[in-house]
């Protein structure tokens, strides 16, 4: 993408899978991403088993700025209540480039 601006990047041209293990107490997680409004498309991401959500990085706005995604874990086995357990955060682009730039999870 550019030099010193890191982040997990799906090239054009090509169907993206990534996947990033994290620890969750809540079962919760937030993706971090290049929303901005030109040569970017979408992502489908999910944490667990949780539901899948889309997410579309364009904005009709000029603008290149940090968008966020919030993820929810399905139904997870709990290990003791509060206890962080390892869940996947996988994410599939659609082909177009698509920019991570954070994972936090709780």
């Amino acid at each position: 993408d550019k030099k010193g601006r890191p982040g997990w990047i799906a090239v054009p041209g090509k169907h993206g899978r990534i996947r990033f293990q994290v620890r969750s107490a809540l079962g919760w997680a937030a993706i971090g991403y290049l929303e901005t409004y030109t040569d970017v498309g979408v992502c489908t991401c999910w944490l667990g088993n949780g539901p899948k959500k889309a997410i579309d990085a364009r904005t009709s706005q000029h603008v290149s700025v940090l968008g966020l995604a919030i993820l929810q874990a399905g139904n997870t086995t709990k290990t003791k209540e509060g206890s962080p357990q390892l869940l996947d955060v996988t994410c599939l682009s659609d082909g177009n480039k698509f920019k991570i730039v954070s994972l936090q999870s709780c």
